[in-house]
């Protein structure tokens, strides 16, 4: 969590599943566990060339950092549906 309540994957991804001054850290985490982008990983993300096309490439240099997921095309909540 950043300083400003902002729940990133970790302090280097410019991706945030939302920001606690906004809504329940519940709510956030709900929404950490239906995504295809997983609270733990034993590598980086940002070195992985996949994880950078589908999270980090579709960010523009106009937007404010961090994203939140849902603005991404690769948030993983579609296969997360199909699994129910």
């Amino acid at each position: 969590m950043t300083c400003y309540g902002d729940v990133n994957p970790c302090d280097f991804n410019p991706v945030t599943f939302g920001n606690v001054l906004e809504e329940p850290l519940e709510a956030i985490w709900r929404r950490v566990a239906t995504t295809g982008v997983r609270p733990h990983r034993s590598a980086c993300r940002m070195q992985s060339a996949r994880y950078r096309r589908q999270y980090i490439d579709p960010i523009t240099d106009a937007e404010r950092l961090p994203v939140r997921i849902e603005r991404l095309p690769g948030d993983g909540t579609i296969l997360a549906e199909k699994a129910k």
